[in-house]
């Protein structure tokens, strides 16, 4: 477990630079751009890109890492985060759902899957986070669905996403895009998950962390503030209209529920 938890805190901290570069991208009200231009070396996604496990053999090994390492780091990183979760009440009477939430952390994911349980949720995410090596098996084992530009592949990913939602899962979005370290702001959402939700017939449910400083974070070698994860109302979607309007009417209101919980909580 001491590894582990070193792991967790390595991927769970940031550095200085950082923080100076998401006080310039705000400036310039770049809210959508990555922070890291230089990925780690991935494995490109292609049209034969298994997002579901067909192989017994795959399914068993993706199996025997969740429960050995990733439902591990979940534990780990819940705990550095001194994780809350606030309205739980909120996933009754969901069977699947497109989860939209703020990117806030490399492991926000890890705090999205313990908030949804028992709910089992999937990560989408950009091409370059598929990753190779240990890292990169962990993700795909923990339900990582990596995006891609290419046609093929995407219409392979549009397909596996269906599957998932009609077998009533869950699929997480993180629509902002990129990850801001700490950042309390609700940011601009692309429109990906929304488009998602209508495709599917299935809502909108929206989560927005906020964070909250402690006596233990402020001792925590870290310097991380509490984790407070908000689990606001299901938007559904609205077919008497076209599917833009549809979209767009999705995406306005979740934003709408992110700034209210964002002025609500922080007073401002």
């Amino acid at each position: 477990m001491g590894v582990i938890k070193k792991y967790v805190n390595m991927l769970a901290n940031t550095d200085l630079q950082t923080l100076e570069k998401i006080k310039e991208y705000e400036k310039a009200g770049k809210f959508n751009e990555h922070l890291d231009t230089n990925p780690a070396p991935y494995i490109p996604v292609d049209k034969n890109f298994q997002y579901i496990p067909k192989n017994i053999f795959k399914k068993l090994d993706y199996f025997f890492k969740r429960i050995f390492v990733v439902n591990r780091v979940e534990r780990c990183a819940n705990k550095l985060f001194q994780t809350e979760v606030i309205g739980k009440e909120n996933l009754q009477g969901l069977k699947s759902a497109v989860v939209c939430c703020n990117h806030v952390n490399k492991l926000d994911c890890m705090v999205v899957r313990h908030a949804l349980r028992p709910h089992k949720t999937y990560f989408t995410a950009a091409e370059f986070n598929n990753m190779k090596g240990f890292l990169g098996d962990m993700m795909r084992a923990g339900g990582l669905l990596p995006m891609s530009a290419n046609f093929s592949a995407q219409k392979n990913f549009f397909e596996s996403v269906k599957q998932l939602l009609d077998k009533g899962n869950f699929i997480t979005f993180f629509p902002e895009r990129a990850e801001w370290w700490g950042y309390e702001k609700p940011r601009p959402h692309e429109t990906g998950a929304y488009h998602i939700a209508v495709k599917n017939n299935v809502p909108i449910l929206p989560i927005f962390i906020t964070f909250k400083q402690t006596k233990a974070s402020i001792e925590s070698e870290t310097g991380i503030k509490q984790f407070i994860v908000n689990i606001l109302k299901p938007i559904y979607p609205d077919n008497s209209v076209a599917v833009k309007e549809n979209i767009d009417k999705m995406r306005n209101q979740c934003l709408q529920k992110y700034k209210q919980c964002y002025e609500e909580f922080y007073k401002k």
